[in-house]
């Protein structure tokens, strides 16, 4: 079905996707004022398929995760792409939302350097790690693992000395 909508002179034509997008929406704000109770799903496509798989890949590859200025623009950018079809892609496969996802990859990294040979503070680490500060990682942290990363450090220390 194609919709066309009338500006000016010219018209322009939208494909079915159109108005999958606009339910999207619709569903979207029904949930958020409380009429729907099961929350929507970000509509589906090649494109954020495609868009989501190599920002994803970026993250991995290039651990842009450890910069603390990440934003889900840059990702974007760097991924050339638009930050609608990066967000839909994470919520849809990660089930979370940017921030909660860059913080998972942050905290596993800080898991990573926590279990190393690395003496480092723990606030080096959450700076290493790219979080603002160690509240911020202590938070993420916890929230993922269940334990604060020094608790994490003192029972790893602990059991390798066994």
């Amino acid at each position: 079905m194609e919709t066309h909508l009338r500006t000016g002179a010219r018209s322009r034509n939208f494909s079915g996707s159109m108005s999958s997008r606009r339910g999207y929406f619709l569903k979207k704000l029904l949930y958020l004022s409380g009429l729907l109770y099961e929350k929507p799903v970000c509509y589906t496509s090649a494109a954020v398929e495609k868009a989501g798989r190599r920002a994803d890949q970026l993250m991995a590859s290039k651990l842009l995760y450890l910069d603390s200025e990440l934003t889900i623009s840059k990702l974007a950018r760097a991924a050339a792409t638009n930050r609608t079809y990066v967000s839909c892609y994470i919520r849809m496969t990660k089930g979370c939302n940017f921030r909660e996802y860059v913080n998972s990859m942050r905290v596993r990294y800080a898991r990573e350097l926590l279990r190393s040979e690395k003496t480092d503070s723990l606030s080096d680490i959450a700076l290493e790690c790219g979080f603002s500060n160690l509240r911020t990682m202590n938070r993420s942290y916890k929230a993922l693992f269940g334990k604060l990363p020094s608790q994490e450090r003192r029972d790893y220390l602990r059991n390798r000395s066994l």
